[in-house]
This record gives C-alpha cells, structure tokens and sequence, in this order.
C-alpha cells in the first residue's frame, strides 16, 4: 500500500497480532499513539507518514530507549487484513485491522 492508501486508515484505532501477542494501537490526529496490550495500556508514543517509502512509522520508549520503527503495509486478499514489514529488515511484524467502531 502507498501513504495515500494508508490514510484512509490512520488515524484511527487497529487491533493487531504480532509476534508478541495481541495489542490495540490507537493513532491519534495530532501524530500520537497510544498502545494497549492485555487490556493495560502500555504506553504512548508518535506515529508518521514516510512518504518516500510509502510507509508508516511508530515510535516508543523502549527497555533499550526511544525506538522508532518503519512498517510497509499490504493488504490482504480479503481487504480487511494487512500485514506489516519493517522497512529496514523487511521482518515480518503483525497482521492488522481496523478496529470495530463502537
């Protein structure tokens, strides 16, 4: 997906599974994210667009500090999931959707 695809989604909230469980991540208008996991809110950090590489970027204080990282996004066939890769290891990281509105 490119950045002009990815807006029609963020901001807005995304329940994920990723390799270290289930979490919610909601991004915030004014660049900041809030991540919840295991029903506790584990943090707050920012979020932006990488426009050059079509991608998205989060950043949280860490045990090893302040890290941010850089996500490539496709969209599943079924176009209500979509995978993540990290841009500088082309890692796998989570699958994602959008969040049900309540």
């Amino acid at each position: 997906m490119n950045t002009t695809e990815l807006k029609e989604f963020l901001p807005g909230r995304t329940e994920e599974q990723g390799t270290r469980g289930k979490r919610e991540k909601t991004f915030h208008p004014d660049g900041s994210v809030d991540r919840t996991g295991f029903g506790q809110k584990e943090g707050t950090g920012k979020w932006r667009f990488d426009e050059r590489n079509n991608a998205y970027c989060n950043a949280f204080h860490e045990k090893k500090g302040y890290i941010e990282n850089c996500f490539a996004t496709f969209r599943a066939p079924d176009g209500t999931h979509f995978f993540d890769y990290e841009t500088d290891t082309g890692f796998f990281q989570r699958v994602w959707r959008r969040a049900p509105t309540e």
